[in-house]
């Protein structure tokens, strides 16, 4: 008898460590499940961050689109069949430039006689300022003399 309770024993610490192991199995899955959920955590969380600096990347294009996009827009001259839009400086056009060191910005005539009234500069069509900018466009660069010396200016508006 004496064998038997021994096997007896034997069984119930057998069952008692299988109940041991049961329950470390366990925990061990449960503790990889939140590792897994606080990895999936952080990668959603940088997944957001990524997101979020996109998003603010869209928004700084389309701000620089929609000023883009009024820069094109600001060019109307009145016509007898109503408006249009210069595409290059004319005799006649109004252009705004503006310096890309200071950014001051000149409005520049280009007419018949040369003068300067108020803050608009008028420049006659063989004038150093007039032979820069005929035929040029909006958004690009010219070297104009004013004030003694060559200065970058980047026509802004066409009117």
């Amino acid at each position: 008898m004496h064998i038997s309770k021994r096997i007896v024993m034997l069984q119930e610490d057998y069952d008692f460590l299988m109940e041991l192991i049961e329950a470390k199995t366990k925990v061990k899955n449960e503790l990889c499940e939140q590792r897994r959920e606080t990895y999936e955590d952080a990668e959603k969380a940088q997944l957001n961050i990524s997101i979020s600096g996109k998003m603010q990347e869209i928004s700084n294009l389309s701000s620089i689109a929609n000023r883009a996009k009024v820069i094109g827009n600001f060019s109307p001259c009145n016509t007898i069949s109503g408006q249009s839009s210069k595409a290059t400086v004319e005799v006649g056009s109004m252009i705004t430039v503006e310096n890309l060191e200071t950014g001051e910005i000149k409005n520049i005539v280009i007419v018949d006689k040369s003068y300067v009234k108020g803050e608009v500069i008028k420049a006659m069509p063989n004038a150093p300022v007039a032979i820069k900018t005929l035929h040029q466009k909006i958004g690009e660069i010219v070297e104009l003399p004013f004030q003694g010396r060559m200065m970058e200016y980047e026509i802004t508006a066409i009117m």
